[in-house]
């Protein structure tokens, strides 16, 4: 799998035309758009070492605008943008993390005005050969996340935001040699009046040692 980090927004993004269609719509023009330039992504449709690799679209994104009246009322409301996501998924799970993404972002008029994909090279991808009790690890995963951030300084209260299964990929700026099956947890973390979240990743290996 080739690394790459490209983000680019094309002139037509600031189109006057609202988004009128749907995100089925959305998903059919968006998937058309990557299959025309797969052979530059190298994740179409590919297989290596047993593994199979594929871009599949998870999720529709709407851009929503508007303005106020001078009572304050919200007015003027209008979808601006869809955004397909495309993750990579292997032998047909999909990766978690911030990488190993690709968005398509179309205008109101169903033209591709941005592209944005963070994919990365993985020197090795690790095989599980027993079977992994998903139900039991994710919930081991999702304890020791709040537990973790619990015990630090200062923290009132924190809950689980979500929890997601899969082989997970970093974005380009972290070091990733190697891709396991894992957990991701995103914990918001209060602080007093202050909130943030915090992410944790927990191999399905490591959990099972446990």
């Amino acid at each position: 799998i080739r690394s790459g980090s490209i983000d680019f927004t094309r002139s037509n993004f600031e189109s006057d035309a609202p988004v009128t269609f749907s995100d089925d719509e959305s998903v059919v023009a968006a998937t058309d758009y990557v299959q025309q330039v797969r052979d530059g992504l190298h994740i179409w449709h590919t297989s290596r070492g047993g593994f199979s690799f594929d871009l599949v679209p998870t999720d529709v994104r709407r851009t929503l605008v508007g303005g106020e009246d001078r009572s304050g009322k919200i007015s003027d409301q209008k979808v601006t943008h869809a955004t397909v996501i495309f993750r990579q998924s292997i032998n047909g799970l999909i990766t978690i993390g911030t990488g190993g993404v690709v968005e398509i972002t179309l205008n109101g008029n169903r033209e591709v005005c941005r592209v944005r994909i963070v994919l990365r090279q993985l020197v090795s991808i690790t095989h599980e050969e027993t079977s992994v009790d998903v139900a039991l690890l994710g919930k081991r995963a999702e304890q020791r996340a709040l537990d973790e951030v619990q015990s630090q300084p200062f923290v009132n209260t924190c809950r689980i935001v979500k929890s997601e299964f899969g082989f997970f990929s970093a974005d380009e700026s972290v070091a990733q040699a190697a891709s396991e099956l894992s957990f991701r947890i995103l914990v918001e973390m209060r602080t007093g009046p202050f909130a943030r979240l915090v992410e944790k990743v927990y191999t399905a290996r490591q959990l099972s040692e446990q």
